[in-house]
């Protein structure tokens, strides 16, 4: 019987397939109803569970789906947009391995460190703060970058926008961030052909397993 038991799990792990995950890519035009632009603090949009702090209190300073300050490399259309003193936090229900999106600050200077990342791995441990640095666009009054990431999967990024800002940095009040592309972690699914498998399997474990039974009746009787 131990053996019988032995066959139909390895049976049920050969059903065990897995599925990639395709990048998804929130540009924060997504929320119709209410009419944007939203509070993002407590949303949850695609995966993504949206937190703002202003002085570790929750704000309603920073909003999915509001106009951006224009088209440039990194941010264009509409964006999240917020007050740069705060953190904005990304809590992803699947962990990613693959993060990026833009960020555009409102300076006419490049600043360094335009902004800083905190990400947050599956047991919520520290996987590291990750600086970097904007650069201006030509007469918009826009200082931009990129943030981009690829290794251990994360569940958590804490954006501090608020790196910046001391008396020679003057002018960083707001913040603008678009494009925000993150990689689920492919998960467990049937494949078409091991499921066949399975079926002609069990139909074999289960004969096997009556033809053992009727072999213990017979010797009983």
């Amino acid at each position: 019987m131990r053996k019988l038991c032995l066959v139909a799990g390895l049976f049920l792990l050969l059903a065990s397939g897995t599925t990639s995950a395709a990048p998804i890519t929130l540009t924060f035009d997504e929320v119709t109803t209410p009419p944007p632009p939203t509070p993002v603090n407590g949303l949850r949009m695609m995966g993504v569970t949206f937190g703002f702090l202003v002085g570790g209190m929750a704000s309603m300073d920073a909003r999915y789906g509001a106009e951006g300050p224009g088209n440039f490399t990194f941010i264009n259309g509409r964006v999240l947009e917020g007050d740069a003193a705060g953190l904005l936090t990304l809590n992803f229900s699947n962990p990613t391995p693959g993060l990026a999106f833009g960020v555009g600050l409102s300076s006419f200077a490049s600043v360094m460190p335009g902004f800083t990342v905190e990400l947050f791995g599956t047991a919520m441990e520290s996987l590291g703060v990750f600086a970097v640095n904007t650069s201006p666009q030509v007469a918009s009054g826009i200082s931009e970058g990129q943030f981009t990431y690829s290794a251990a999967p994360v569940s958590r990024a804490v954006i501090n926008f608020n790196e910046n800002f001391s008396p020679i940095l003057p002018g960083v009040r707001r913040f603008a961030l678009d494009n925000l592309t993150f990689e689920p972690v492919p998960v467990p699914v049937p494949e078409p052909a091991t499921i066949v498998l399975l079926g002609t399997g069990l139909a074999g474990v289960g004969a096997a397993m009556r033809k053992h039974h009727k072999t213990v009746k017979n010797k009983k009787g």
